[in-house]
């Protein structure tokens, strides 16, 4: 049996130095953290489908509501008409036509609950109806992440702002590359 000499490290002043060096670290990061975290997560929003008493619902989980600013396009493929859809005021809608093609893009308030109408007789939806509804929408973080695969993919595309959420509506658009240019390029 092997005995080993015990040293007590706790008197070695570099021990001392360090241990105090990782309290203070520690310390400080949890005041940066308890400052910090609260203001970054009441930033970010989040768009996604909500089932309430079998009635399905795009939502925005936000913290924090904004007034919400008209839609401003800043980019429209030659040939392309916009014309702005009668609402009750509360939320914006565009008609974006070229030719026989279309597509409709809307912008909500944060606190706006967009209900899903389908083809269900009663218009109650279940769990399982839920998801395959959203097999036909895509909820991206970012107009920017946009892409042709997606446009081609899904007939509803969903994405928070600052002030809101876009919802868009192709109904019979198959120029997916202009529609992702106007998309792409809309606040």
């Amino acid at each position: 049996m092997i005995i080993l000499p015990t040293y007590n490290f706790s008197t070695r002043p570099l021990f001392k130095k360090s241990t105090k060096f990782i309290v203070t670290f520690f310390v400080f990061a949890s005041i940066l953290f308890t400052l910090c975290v609260p203001n970054v997560l009441a930033a970010v929003r989040s768009v996604g489908l909500k089932l309430t008493d079998g009635f399905a619902f795009i939502s925005m989980e936000s913290t924090s509501p904004t007034p919400l600013q008209e839609i401003e396009f800043t980019s429209i493929p030659a040939n392309c008409q916009v014309s702005q859809n009668k609402t009750d005021g509360s939320y914006y809608s565009y008609l974006i036509k070229q030719e026989s093609q279309n597509f409709t893009l809307v912008k909500y308030p944060i606190d706006h609950l967009a209900q899903i109408v389908g083809d269900n007789k009663n218009g109650k939806y279940s769990q399982n109806d839920l998801e395959s509804i959203q097999s036909d929408f895509y909820f991206a973080d970012s107009n920017d992440s946009l892409t042709i695969d997606i446009l081609s993919t899904h007939s509803v595309l969903v994405w928070p702002e600052e002030d809101g959420y876009f919802v868009a509506l192709n109904t019979n658009w198959p120029d997916y590359e202009s529609m992702l240019l106007v998309l792409q390029n809309v606040h």
